[in-house]
């Protein structure tokens, strides 16, 4: 076996540019397996971050009635207000929101134009929504809202397609827990530049005690958002601790999933097509692969022919085949492996800027800039085993075929 190993490798070095086409074909496809793995990963991270961090914190607490119906967001369906007195003394950090939905007017002195389009409406309470929500943090311009403050806080891109700027007056039509409806009349706070998209584009966020004014609550919330921890998934105390204390109150807790089932439909979805794409990069470098080892063992038929004329077996001449097709796919993995590697840093550091063009795209993603991957040590070895595993099944089925030959047809073969 040791004397196959040598031959296996010298034949590596006997056809250098041979054994070079082939790693770099195998190298191309493992590349480009991790640059997109990596991103895809990546990007499906930050959107789980920018979910809990921006719109549902580790989930919401609401009634069963309002659950059943909270695409609509029901008004009428309001918290026991002992719900916010047991996750206080629980130690549980949380915070009171109202989501309704209304049409954003805006016309006249200081507007350039005049319009009006349906946005989701979020009533927050200043006060304590830092414990939940990073929204403040990404204030850029103007202020967050103050308890009691008549005004409003949009993200950047939405301002950016209305022309609203600071001071700018502006109407939310909406309708009351009653059905009746009513317009707030309210001023741009401030201006928003907020990682989730959907944040970004089509969410006005309003103080809870003006929005109960004009939504007649009687000082009653829909919803208490609360922050188990910074992972996707909170640890198992944690969410003992939260059904303790919602023990008997009749209301009942939805992760962030729950809330947010475009993104986890989508995310499902993307996984299939990256599983195809990736598919697809690896049948390309497949079929790169066969063609080079085919053309390689095929110029050597005379030299197969030979060898098993001077006695060697078909099971020694297929391993001697096997090493060296295994040699060439580990060249092409490490070869893949350091150039995945040194892209997926760019992508991990760096990232690749979108920009504006995401303000128009709906991809489900939460992700409204910069697009980062992620280190995936999983790949790697996948990549090492792939492409040993590629050359070295399409070198066993070919020699395979080729032993099958008489010795004499192999001799005279052209």
């Amino acid at each position: 076996m040791k004397g196959l190993v040598k031959l296996g490798f010298r034949n590596l070095l006997r056809y250098k540019r041979r054994t070079l086409i082939t790693a770099f074909a195998v190298a191309m496809g493992l590349m480009m397996f991790i640059i997109l793995d990596s991103l895809l990963m990546g990007v499906s991270h930050e959107s789980t971050i920018n979910i809990m961090r921006y719109e549902s914190g580790s989930g919401k607490i609401v009634t069963p009635a309002y659950w059943e119906d909270f695409k609509s967001t029901p008004l009428d369906e309001t918290l026991d207000p002992a719900v916010g007195e047991k996750l206080t003394a629980a130690g549980i950090a949380w915070t009171r929101r109202i989501d309704f939905t209304g049409d954003m007017i805006f016309r006249g002195d200081p507007w350039e134009e005049s319009g009006s389009l349906p946005v989701a409406v979020t009533a927050l309470d200043p006060a304590s929504d830092d414990r939940v929500f990073d929204l403040k943090q990404v204030v850029t311009e103007g202020h967050f809202l103050s308890p009691g403050e008549e005004g409003v806080v949009i993200g950047q891109w939405l301002a950016e397609d209305t022309g609203a700027k600071i001071g700018y007056p502006l109407s939310l039509r909406v309708k009351t827990r009653f059905g009746s409806e009513e317009v707030m009349e309210l001023e741009v706070a401030g201006i928003m530049d907020c990682p989730d998209p959907y944040v970004n584009t089509g969410v006005v966020f309003v103080d809870i005690s003006v929005a109960d004014d004009y939504l007649e609550m009687d000082g009653l919330y829909t919803q208490a958002a609360v922050k188990l921890s910074t992972s996707p998934q909170p640890p198992q105390k944690a969410l003992d601790n939260l059904n303790g204390a919602l023990k008997g109150t009749g209301a009942e807790f939805h992760k962030w999933e729950d809330w947010s089932e475009d993104f986890v439909a989508i995310a499902e979805g993307k996984k299939t097509s990256a599983f195809s794409i990736l598919s697809l990069v690896v049948l390309i470098a497949a079929i790169g692969i066969s063609n080079t080892v085919l053309m390689s063992l095929f110029e050597r038929t005379r030299e197969l022919g030979m060898m098993r004329a001077m006695g060697m077996t078909d099971g020694d001449l297929r391993r001697t085949f096997l090493i060296e097709a295994a040699g060439i796919g580990l060249i092409g993995s490490i070869i893949g492996m350091l150039w995945g590697g040194a892209a997926n840093l760019y992508l991990v550091t760096a990232g690749i800027n979108y920009g504006s063009l995401l303000k128009d795209m709906k991809i489900g993603y939460r992700v409204s800039g910069i697009m980062h991957g992620i280190w995936l040590i999983r790949d790697y070895f996948i990549a090492l085993a792939g492409g040993v595993g590629i050359c070295a099944g399409i070198s066993w089925f070919v020699t395979k075929k080729l032993t099958k030959m008489e010795i004499t047809d192999c001799l005279r073969f052209v």
